[in-house]
């Protein structure tokens, strides 16, 4: 393959050239014009290279990574039927490279099929919905991940795959277009949505996610050129801790950690996300180190631990105010240093299932838990800003407690039985009580709400006392509506009290903080609900109820008793007896029933 003075024939030369191209182009090595264009800008000074080395810290693997990705593609398939053919007329290229072009469109289609079938058989997880609030909730709280293989309740990610991966995410994408569209099938317009949504697999699979993280941030931000220098500032910093310590951080840590900012701090927010987010990487001194260590030194170490280190982020808690567990030392040991993906286990319950539902329907974010303020107000007008292990208290109160009392009042009969509307405005009580007790504990100057303190010190089931009071409140706005009047009003309420499962001291309660308290001059309503009668009894004039054991123990009941003695008891100028005793007819009662009524009300006053 040499010529007789020793040099390289020109076959052997361009099999050389060849093979050089393959190697490179098998390892993301091959030359590419934009990595180099890349490399000069970070040359052009400090900001410069801040910027892109912040956003870009690697260039010529990832951006030949998603090449080969768009190659491995349908539009790579496209790219060769079109611009590959002309090339190859014009001997641009040889057949060899044209069938090599081709036979990569063709296996990346397939591939793109097969993330379709994947994803149809529930398999797969590509991206989220692009809905954040949705998003998090699935993520943060239920423990779906994206780009992740799901069986039954487990998830573990495959983003580590690019860029075989690619064409199968975006299958998985084109999928999840089609159920977007109802179910109606994959139309072309459906289609190239898709296909065009392969920049989200590609750039987030690839090391180019530093890139659409600050893209995200700047969509986000109101200052567009801040965001730009904070976001490559922080990703820059970011690089300076190795991976290694991250790895080592995690692995000594029980639960996994995050950060919390100060938002009174001196320290601006965005330098904290950075300095908190490097310091999570670096390992704490294991607690037996500390313990045969002097005391001097002790105290060093304990210092350093609980500002310097993992060990002084806060516990991350999910939505429900759980803590996530790394898992025992072995586990942590082949998570961090063994397994290339991430595992993750789907906790889905019938009452994130409810909310999902109806947050689906309407797009209320309120219907989701979310992160309390910071900030606490207090009554005087003040307020003061909690503190980390405070604020993590108060998620973590809010969580749990959320989630007992949705839990409860979501499998309650009268949440069953209601509109969705009406499901809604419960659950938004739901969150009201419980954040505000939570708030007292930390707290007890908060500004305060009386009805979830009237249920709160009365005892009873707070998911039974919120629905009953919603229920009052809809037949008081009923009741308004149709011009009744508020002593009918009250009677109504009090018969749907009545209605309950309650105990009859229950029931007085329920009365005297949502009934008779709301009357415009305050009196005390002495109702007895041991019984339905003794709950109508109870609520009669004292004349009437002077009058109703008689009455009773000639046969009448409570209803009859009550609307005969309206008619008798009606003193209206011109009312005369022979008109109540014809109205008293109409309504249905015989003359010896008025006439016993006429002679118990006129005989007995005084």
């Amino acid at each position: 393959m040499t010529t007789p003075d020793g040099h390289e024939t020109a076959h052997l030369a361009r099999a050389r050239r060849y093979a050089t191209a393959e190697a490179q182009r098998a390892t993301y090595r091959d030359a590419s014009k934009l990595a180099t264009t890349l490399n000069q800008l970070s040359r052009q000074g400090k900001a410069a290279n801040l910027i892109v080395e912040g956003l870009m810290p690697f260039k010529k693997t990832p951006i030949n990574i998603v090449k080969r990705a768009v190659e491995y593609s349908p539009i790579g398939l496209l790219d060769t039927a079109t611009r590959g053919v002309r090339d190859l007329r014009r001997g641009s290229i040889t057949a060899s490279q044209f069938i090599d072009r081709l036979s990569a469109g063709m296996v990346g289609s397939q591939i793109v099929a097969l993330g379709v079938w994947a994803a149809a058989s529930g398999i797969v997880r590509a991206s989220g919905s692009g809905d954040d609030d949705r998003d998090g909730y699935d993520e943060y709280t239920l423990g779906y991940q994206d780009y992740a293989i799901q069986i039954g309740d487990n998830s573990y990610t495959i983003d580590w795959m690019a860029p075989a991966v690619m064409p199968f995410m975006v299958g998985a994408e084109l999928y999840r277009m089609e159920q977007l569209e109802q179910g109606d099938g994959i139309s072309v317009a459906t289609l190239l949505d898709s296909l065009s949504l392969i920049s989200e697999p590609l750039v987030s699979l690839s090391m180019m996610d530093g890139l659409q993280n600050t893209l995200t941030q700047i969509a986000q931000s109101d200052n567009k050129i801040a965001s730009i220098a904070t976001s490559a500032t922080g990703q820059y910093v970011s690089q300076a801790v190795p991976t290694l310590f991250g790895q080592l951080a995690r692995i000594g840590q029980e639960n996994a950690k995050t950060t919390y900012t100060d938002p009174d701090s001196w320290i601006p927010t965005f330098a904290q996300k950075i300095l908190y987010k490097s310091r999570n990487k670096i390992p704490a001194i294991p607690q037996s180190v500390i313990d045969a260590a002097p005391d001097s030194m002790a105290n060093l170490l304990k210092w350093y631990n609980s500002h310097c280190t993992i060990a002084a982020g806060t516990d991350l808690l999910d939505s429900w105010g759980r803590t996530t567990s790394n898992g025992s030392v072995p586990y942590r040991v082949f998570a961090n240093m063994v397994s290339p993906g991430y595992y993750s286990r789907i906790q889905k319950t019938s009452t994130d299932e409810e909310l999902l539902r109806l947050y689906d329907k309407t797009g209320n974010a309120a219907l989701l838990p979310g992160l309390p303020d910071k900030r606490l107000s207090l009554a005087n007008g003040t307020a003061i800003v909690l503190s980390a292990d405070q604020y993590t208290q108060l998620k973590r109160e809010i969580g749990v407690n959320s989630y007992n009392l949705l839990t409860k009042m979501i499998s309650s009969a009268a949440y069953k039985s209601a509109a969705d509307e009406d499901k809604m405005a419960l659950i938004r009580d739901c969150y009201d009580y419980v954040r505000e007790l939570a708030k007292c504990n930390l707290n007890e100057n908060v500004t305060k709400t009386s009805w979830i303190w009237k249920i709160n010190a009365s005892g009873i089931d707070p998911a039974t006392a919120i629905a009953i009071r919603y229920n009052l409140q809809q037949i008081e706005q009923q009741a308004q509506a149709d011009g009744t009047k508020r002593t009918q009003m009250q009677t109504m309420q009090r018969e749907y009290i009545m209605s309950t499962d309650l105990s009859a001291g229950q029931k007085k309660q329920l009365d005297e903080m949502f009934i008779s308290r709301y009357q415009f001059v305050y009196q005390e309503a002495n109702v007895d609900y041991s019984s339905s009668e003794t709950m109508q009894a109870t609520q009669m004039s004292e004349s009437a109820q002077k009058r109703w054991p008689a009455a009773k123990s000639a046969g009448w009941n409570i209803d009859d008793y009550q609307q005969m003695y309206r008619i008798v008891s009606d003193r209206r100028t011109g009312y005369t007896k022979d008109a109540k005793r014809a109205d008293a007819k109409k309504a249905g009662f015989s003359d010896d029933q008025f006439t016993y009524m006429w002679d118990l009300y006129y005989k007995n006053r005084g």
